[in-house]
């Protein structure tokens, strides 16, 4: 888990033709992706770049404070720079094109549970839901705030409670893990039965509970010290707890008559599971060599 994140490929996966095997094969290489991309990475720029360089704390908003760009221009390449600054350009068009498809198609999913207008739930004929797709688009524009000064303190106001809500969402992953984990155990049904077994089950449940917690309720402990006190800070930060809280209690009591909550003994676990596993077609396996790559790599 980092940070408020999720890999969008699993969103990808759920969707494929076989999900009880595509979705535990992605969740299987998302470790290595982390491992790659994030730890060895981090490990190698901090080799290469000095960590008192006064580019990193000169408080530039452009890619000259990175410290992949610092420590190649330490290294006397003068041209490489550019061309990081155009990958760095062309990973936040991915980045944002994965968390568009995201974000529609987590309102599309909502409003097909009827947690959200039905409207969200209009598609085309190829099962585009344009209208989901329209809003998300929309809200997108606000990152042009950050080009202004003065907008760029209501866009780090709106960054900070979509933080906090990414850790509450997490947070609620946790507690359904756990209430899952709890009612397979009550009903009596065995873990060799689910398609992917995560490691260290139940802990690592408990750990993204516990942990999301002290995360949200240390959010803003900035502004507790002396002196260093802000209305809007503090607000921004612990806004979302609250809201949260507030359409939870208020979503159990409209349906509190609808089964709102659902006992950890009568919690339904099999209906619609064989439909998937008769739905299910042969794995084909790659073959040739770079199917077998890209097979390991996507």
């Amino acid at each position: 888990m980092l940070p408020g994140s999720k890999d969008p490929s699993l969103e990808r996966k759920r969707k494929a033709k076989n999900p009880r095997k595509s979705v535990p094969s992605a969740i299987r290489k998302v470790w290595i992706r982390i491992c790659l991309f994030y730890f060895l990475g981090t490990f190698m720029i901090g080799l290469v770049c000095s960590s008192n360089a006064p580019e990193l704390t000169q408080g530039h908003k452009t890619a000259a404070r990175s410290p992949f760009v610092v420590a190649i221009r330490n290294a006397g390449i003068w041209v490489l720079p550019s061309i990081i600054n155009a990958a760095l350009v062309t990973s936040a068009v991915s980045a944002a094109s994965s968390d568009l498809f995201t974000s529609s198609r987590a309102l599309y999913s909502l409003a097909i549970g009827g947690s959200a207008p039905r409207i969200f739930a209009r598609t085309t004929k190829r099962g585009l839901p344009y209208i989901a797709v329209a809003v998300s688009v929309a809200f997108s524009f606000l990152s042009y705030m950050s080009v202004r000064n003065g907008a760029s303190t209501v866009f780090g106001y709106f960054a900070n409670m979509t933080s906090i809500a990414g850790m509450v969402t997490w947070f609620c992953i946790g507690v359904m893990y756990i209430r899952f984990h709890t009612a397979m155990k009550v009903q009596g049904m065995s873990r060799d039965v689910l398609p992917y077994r995560a490691w260290l089950q139940p802990f690592c449940g408990w750990w993204t509970v516990c942990t999301t917690f002290i995360v949200m309720l240390f959010s803003g402990w900035p502004i507790f010290l002396k002196g260093n006190w802000s209305t809007s800070d503090f607000i921004t930060n612990y806004i979302p707890i609250p809201f949260f809280i507030i359409l939870y209690l208020g979503n159990w009591y409209y349906n509190r008559n609808n089964g709102a909550h659902v006992p950890i003994s009568e919690v339904d676990l099999t209906t619609g599971l064989r439909e998937i596993i008769e739905a299910e077609e042969p794995e084909e396996k790659p073959t040739t060599i770079s199917g077998k790559v890209w097979a390991f790599i996507s």
